[in-house]
């Protein structure tokens, strides 16, 4: 059942917000003021490397991280969901500790 909410869902999304979503020019947004998390997978296509890195190095944000799933395309959730989850547990774990006390610009790219 939760793929076909999942599969639900994503349509009700594509339908309603991807019309917007084209128009977004991730280039003008330089500073947001939550943590930021990518998760890359070194396989995908449907979103360049060098143009999620040029996002993330010219960002500013309390905290930034950036982490590379070997095995994965576009979909790291699905390709390697044991990793993809225990990345979010650590992230929960260790990155987000303290981090209403310290307003960092910290930014860290793991498995260049």
């Amino acid at each position: 059942m939760d793929m076909i909410r999942f599969i639900k869902g994503s349509r009700f999304s594509i339908k309603h917000m991807w019309a917007e979503v084209c128009n977004i020019n991730l280039e003008k947004v330089t500073h947001l003021q939550i943590p930021v998390f990518l998760c890359m997978g070194r396989h995908d296509y449907n979103t360049p490397f060098e143009l999620a890195e040029a996002f993330f190095n010219n960002l500013k944000a309390p905290l930034k991280t950036w982490e590379w799933f070997e095995e994965s395309a576009h979909c790291p959730n699905f390709e390697e969901p044991e990793k993809f989850n225990k990345h979010l547990i650590y992230l929960l774990r260790h990155e987000m500790d303290g981090l209403s006390v310290t307003n960092t610009a910290d930014h860290k790219m793991r498995t260049p």
